[in-house]
């Protein structure tokens, strides 16, 4: 298993493998637990270093191994332990079994300890055979002391199960009745053994029966009732154990030898029997009682603390039943124990529910509402003990003597009293916060309104960081024992004073500056609470006596407002009323207003919380206040008395009149409802919605208002009939009235019943006003329909009426935008078509709607004509709009932007328009303008003519003949014209520069290297003949060309890059500007650069020459080495013939790069290096050459010696070859096998002429003079002249 891992360390892979046998574990879990750093280095450390002794590896709950140095409290699972046997590292070569100690840990170490003792140690030390060698003194010590550990393993087992577990002595099992009986010997071993044990018994259980509950109460470890609960329930049945093991068969018979031999330890164990059975049905008695309260307090633990109020009364119900019925607990210690833990688990739930450390750092509100419930649950659970311990006496029955809870409250709620303070304190600062922060949103009003409003907001502010600064502690405000709460409330309280007194001399200032009663009031409701705080109301009080005064001047001004309105009624007829409104209702709503005036102040002055109204001004301002609203009572009982008399005859008059009255003069109708009817009708409407209970409306004037429906009904009708008939007589058309003219009598003739016969009162009339309106309504619709038809015709034309159907790009280009044209035109062109069939639908249906039953009649071609107009007109406004946009755009004096835009070009060898400025071109720029202005016509075009009977297709022809849009044309199309001549003008400046991009650069180079100059045509006249002669330029020249042509290019360059012409019309010049400039550039970079490859090349061939020469002339010439010689001297030669050249190289050289440097041409640093070092290597050559010269002269003039004898010797062989010559080639006519003698004559003079060539090679070499040797050139020569003779003869 352990094998598998790659541990790379022998004492690791021993514990893995000995923890994986153990365990039964895979490997992958000692990798898992290995691969963490931290435990690697533990293990390490275990085996390298002397302090680390121990290490134990857990399997833990979780599935997962963990290596420790100490051993665990708890084992939940078997577990592997290695121990050093000293205190030293362990190496790696060790022995493990001589070096540790190791093995299993079970997951109960004392059951497994006593097991070892009980059934290893003691019987192998009670062996006799065992111990054969020692002596019996060592031997009954050794197990007595062996005996004592069995003991102390026992009683420690059982603390551990939390049973007391009594030892039982070695040998008890032997106690029977023959050790004390038939005068048989007692072992006094034995006996002393069962007397040690019942001493140690008693100690044992002593200590179990003076265990009390009250312990941790008494260690301040706040116990709670569970642990009340759960010490009866653990003592119950511990001395239930207890009281089984004495009663086992080996204690009674121990009990019975004690006795038998009089034991003075019988005694004691008699009453140690009789102690436990007393405390064993004790506990009993109160475990079984204890049971159903323990549920209570379970419910009180699993209960939202905010709900547990509910469960005070059973839970102290069941604890008052246990007190009555349980007499071992009926003792004041007990019951005060229970009391104070169930006291501690309510402040716990408390203190849990609050959360006192963060009590602070929350919302205040949400803080508050917590404290408010925890109060109210702890104001409960108090209530509820004191209202069962009044009542606990009840609890008692069949005549038992009553045993109240009659001891002082201090023993059970000393401490509850000190946490109830703290709450209580608590409280009372959210109580206090919750005001303060209202006051964020307190704003005043009055001239200091905002100032006094900045103030509050200040004390808000200064007291909001006052109290935060309370969540920023660490300590439980809920600790009794906490002083630095008490101390930082304190120091609270200070700031609260201070900040109360600022806040009341605020609040008697705005009170002051409050303009009225409604504000004064307001201003107290809104800081509710706050007046009364203490120390605020102190300094407010004064104002309640204030506002009693001005409570009763409101009322006084009202009595006044009263006698005016009394006295201008006698004078008018009636009181001053609001607007619109009639006069009895209106008088009735005043009234209702007033007493509301007067009411509305009173109210709130009867609900302060001072008693003001019971002073003697609040008495005095309640007497006015009842005497106005009696004078108010009976004045609307007068006004409404006079009324209700006259109201009914007056109604029934009106309605005798006709429905409706026409003017003759303009034929306009109206509606005959009298305003007195309509008086009597307001007025009873009005009244419904007073106050006044008095208020009973007359029979007639009622009856009339039953029916106000009908009438408004009638009303509403032959208004809405008679308006829609005036409309349509006064806005009918004179192209609209023939065709309408007959629907118009019929309805002249229905309205005259209304006007001669009909009147209100006549029965049935409302179908006559239904059917009549109907029928105007219709013909209104109609007119009103055809109207915005012809309205929406003009709405569709006028859609493209303002804008253009061109328009200039939008960014930094300002020119016409035409990228889009076809796309523009297709969608304003659809737009344009389907806005035509629009409109010839809309026509059809004002045919139909105007119920034209002839399309040929006149009447109906003039109504045509009249729409056709409006489109014509649509159409010479749109096109008006496009033109009007050019003309606008290319009128100078507006100071347009640039419009137009045309490229100027170079495409050698002409200077091109892009467009063109041709007019007489296809693509040119006029034909550009002629297409827009074209696609601008072409929308009349889209729509059918409406008046087809004119015989005309569309509007285009109409429209090109309309007078001013000829005119706008014409305008436009002569600024295009000016604009065009303008350009061509322009291009013609350019023209002085036409050689540049005309001339040959190549040809014209060629000249200038070879004259200096391009020849003019005088020049190659005057000198045709003989030819110029060659003239090379100078450096002085090839400056004079480069200067020309960067004069050219810096002066082309300062040219504007566009040229604008009539302010609208834009030349680019960038593109010819740009090729003229790279034109200029190439003319001048080709002399620059003829100059920079002189330089190089003559650099490199210069670099070449030493290099090669050099290495020739470094050769060593050994005598009679003629080859070596003749390499030397070839070297020699070369140095010789090329020194003139290369000797004024250099300064020529320097002025070029001087020049090019002066141009700005970059120069390499390899050709300044250069530059530099040939001029010495040069001389170095020379002076090489020189040396080497001197060293061959000796083998040279001996060579010379030769040559002049080879030259010699030659110079007599070519006279004897030329006599051969003469005799052996075919001079004459006849000779036969010619070409083959001419072919062995040219190879035998071609021998001739290469050793003369080599002749003249090695006299050049050692500057030997020759002959010229004619007789081998006449030879040549002849041969020639013979071979071409013969091959002419042969052609004939």
């Amino acid at each position: 298993m352990a094998e598998d891992l790659e541990l790379n360390d022998i004492r690791v892979n021993f514990v893995a493998d000995y923890v994986l046998k153990t365990l039964k574990l895979k490997s992958d879990k000692f990798a898992k637990m290995y691969g963490v750093e931290e435990n690697k280095q533990l293990i390490h450390e275990f085996f390298d270093k002397n302090e680390s002794q121990i290490l134990v590896i857990q399997y833990t709950a979780a599935g997962s191994l963990q290596p420790s140095t100490v051993f665990p409290n708890v084992l939940k699972n078997k577990s592997c332990y290695f121990i050093k046997k000293r205190r030293e590292p362990t190496p790696r070569d060790s022995s493990f079994k001589d070096t540790l100690m190791y093995g299993d840990l079970s997951t109960a170490p004392l059951d497994q300890l006593s097991a070892m003792v009980d059934e290893l140690l003691i019987p192998l030390l009670q062996n006799p055979m065992n111990n054969e060698a020692w002596p019996k003194v060592l031997s009954q010590d050794i197990l007595r002391h062996a005996l004592g550990i069995k003991n102390k393993v026992h009683i420690l087992n059982g603390q551990m199960k939390g049973k007391t577990l009594l030892p039982v002595p070695i040998g008890a099992e032997k106690v029977t009745g023959d050790n004390f009986e038939n005068g048989h010997a007692v072992d006094t071993t034995l006996l002393h053994a069962i007397e040690s044990v019942v001493i140690e018994w008693s100690h044992q259980i002593q200590d179990v029966l003076k265990k009390d509950s009250s312990q941790a109460l008494l260690e301040d470890q706040n116990p709670l009732p569970r642990n009340e609960v759960d010490f009866w329930k653990a003592k119950y049945v511990n001395l239930l154990n207890i009281h089984e093991q004495l009663s086992d068969p080996r204690v009674k018979k121990m009990a019975e030898l004690l006795k038998k031999t009089n034991s003075s330890y019988y005694p004691a164990f008699d009453s140690l029997l009789q102690d436990v059975n007393d405390a064993l049905e004790e506990a009993k008695e109160i475990d079984l009682y204890l049971k159903p309260v323990a549920q209570h307090f379970d419910s009180l633990e699993t209960t939202d603390f905010s709900e547990t109020a509910p469960l005070y009364g059973p839970m102290f119900h069941t604890m008052c039943l246990m007190w009555a019925n349980c007499k071992s607990y009926r003792r004041p210690a007990r019951i005060i124990i229970l009391l104070q833990e169930l006291n501690n688990l309510i402040m716990k739930q408390a203190s849990e529910y609050l959360e006192p450390i963060d009590l602070f750092k929350g919302e205040p509100d949400e803080s508050m509402e917590k404290i408010n419930q925890t109060c109210r649950a702890l104001d409960a659970y108090q209530s509820a003990y004191n209202r069962y311990k009044s009542t606990v006496k009840d609890y008692f029955k069949n005549g038992e003597i009553p045993k109240e809870w009659d001891f002082s409250p201090k023993l059970v709620f000393a401490k509850w009293d000190l946490f109830m303070q703290r709450v209580k304190v608590i409280q009372d600062l959210f109580q206090t916060a919750a005001e303060f922060l209202r006051l964020e949103k307190v704003e005043i009003g009055g001239v200091k309104g905002k100032t006094l409003s900045q103030l509050v907001i200040e004390i808000f502010e200064q007291f909001k960081e006052e109290f935060e600064k309370m969540s920023s502690k660490k300590y439980d405000p809920l600790d009794p024992n906490c002083i630095e709460f008490l101390d930082d409330i304190a120091s609270f309280k200070l700031f609260l004073k201070d900040q109360e007194l600022k806040l009341a001399a605020i609040i008697n200032q705005a009170f002051d500056d409050s303009n009225s009663l409604a504000s004064q009031f307001k201003l107290i409701l809104i800081l509710g609470s706050m007046v009364e705080r203490p120390t605020i109301h102190q300094a407010f009080v004064k104002n309640y006596f204030r506002l009693t005064r001005s409570v009763e001047q409101e009322i006084d001004i009202c009595h006044d407002i009263y006698e005016k309105q009394i006295a201008y009624r006698q004078i008018h007829g009636t009181i001053e009323l609001h607007r619109n409104q009639p006069p009895i209702a209106g008088s009735l709503e005043w009234v209702d207003e007033m007493k509301a005036r007067i009411s509305e102040p009173v109210e709130y002055f009867t609900k302060l919380d001072y008693p003001a109204k019971d002073t003697d001004g609040g008495k005095r301002l309640m007497a006015k206040h009842e005497e106005l609203l009696r004078l108010l009572n009976d004045f609307a009982k007068e006004i409404f008395s006079e009324w209700s008399t006259n109201v009914g005859k007056a109604a029934n008059f009106k309605l005798k009149q006709n429905l409706l009255i026409r003017n003759p003069e303009t034929k306009l109708v109206l509606t005959n409802f009298d305003a007195q009817l309509i008086g009597v009708l307001r007025e009873v409407k009005y009244m419904h919605q007073t106050k006044q209970e008095q208020a009973t409306i007359p029979e007639d004037a009622a009856k009339m208002y039953q029916e106000n429906e009908k009438f408004v009904n009638y009303v509403t009708n032959l208004d809405y009939t008679t308006k829609s008939y005036n409309k349509i007589r006064r806005t009918l058309q004179q192209v609209e009235y023939p065709l309408v003219e007959k629907q118009l009598e019929q309805i002249d003739v229905k309205l005259a019943r209304a006007e001669t016969d009909l009147s209100w009162d006549t029965p049935e009339i409302w179908d006559y006003i239904k059917s009549t309106r109907a029928e105007v309504h219709d013909l209104e619709n109609r007119l009103h329909k055809t109207k915005a038809n012809v309205e929406q015709i003009q709405r569709i034309m006028s859609t493209w009426q303002d804008i253009p159907l061109y328009k200039r790009s939008e960014g930094k280009s300002t020119l016409l935008y035409l990228d889009d044209k076809e796309q523009r035109l297709n969608n304003r062109y659809k737009e344009i078509e389907e806005a035509g069939k629009k409109i010839h639908a809309l026509l059809k249906e004002n045919g139909e709607l105007l119920r034209v039953e002839n399309y040929d009649i006149d009447a109906w071609h003039n109504y045509v004509d009249y729409v056709d107009k409006i489109v014509t007109d649509g159409f010479r406004k749109i096109i008006q709009c496009n033109l009007a946009f050019f003309l606008k755009e290319t009128d100078p004096t507006q100071n347009p932007d640039p419009l137009f835009e045309s490229q100027l070009q170079l495409q050698a060898p002409y200077m091109v328009y892009a467009p063109s400025m041709d007019e007489h071109e296809k693509n040119s720029f006029f034909a550009l303008i002629d297409g827009l202005i074209g696609t601008i016509y072409k929308q009349g075009a889209l729509i059918p003519r409406l008046a087809s009977h004119k015989n005309q297709q569309n509007y285009q022809s109409e429209l090109e003949t309309v007078q001013d849009l000829s005119d706008l044309r014409s305008e436009f199309i002569d600024r295009v014209h000016n604009v065009i001549s303008k350009a061509n003008e322009y291009r013609t400046f350019f023209n002085k520069y036409a050689y540049l991009w005309v001339d040959d650069r190549q040809e014209f180079m060629r000249q200038f290297l070879l004259y200096g100059h391009v020849l003019s045509q005088e020049e190659i006249e005057a000198n045709a003949e003989s030819g110029v002669q060659p003239k090379p330029p100078t450096l002085q020249q090839f400056k004079e060309q480069v200067d020309t042509y960067e004069t050219i290019y810096d002066e082309v360059s300062k040219f504007e890059d566009t040229k604008v012409l009539d302010r609208w019309f834009r030349v680019d010049s960038r593109p010819f500007k740009q090729a003229l400039l790279n034109t200029a550039k190439k003319w001048s970079f080709m002399f620059k650069q003829h100059l920079m490859d002189d330089v190089t090349n003559s650099l490199q061939e210069l670099s070449d020459f030493i290099k090669h020469h050099d290495k020739g002339l470094n050769v060593d010439v050994a005598d009679g080495d003629y080859q070596s010689l003749v390499g030397v001297m070839g070297h020699l030669g070369a140095v010789r013939e090329k020194q003139p050249i290369f000797d004024v190289m250099f300064d020529p050289l320097k002025q070029k790069l001087e020049l090019l440097k002066a141009y700005g041409q970059e120069i390499s640093d390899d050709i300044y290096e250069r530059l530099n070092v040939l001029p010495e290597k040069w001389t170095n050559t020379k002076k090489l050459a020189l040396n080497v010269k001197q060293q061959v002269a000796p083998l040279q003039t001996n060579e010379v010696a030769n040559l002049r004898r080879k030259t010699a010797s030659f110079d007599v062989r070519q006279y004897e070859f030329r006599e051969k010559f003469r005799k052996e080639l075919p001079f004459a006519y006849d000779n036969k096998r010619v070409y083959k003698q001419l072919d062995k004559g040219h190879t035998d003079i071609s021998k001739m002429e290469l050793e003369m060539l080599q002749l003249n090679s090695s006299a050049a070499l050692f500057e030997v003079n020759v002959p010229d040797f004619k007789q081998v050139k006449q030879c040549r020569k002849e041969i020639k002249l013979l071979k071409q003779c013969r091959s002419r003869i042969a052609g004939f």
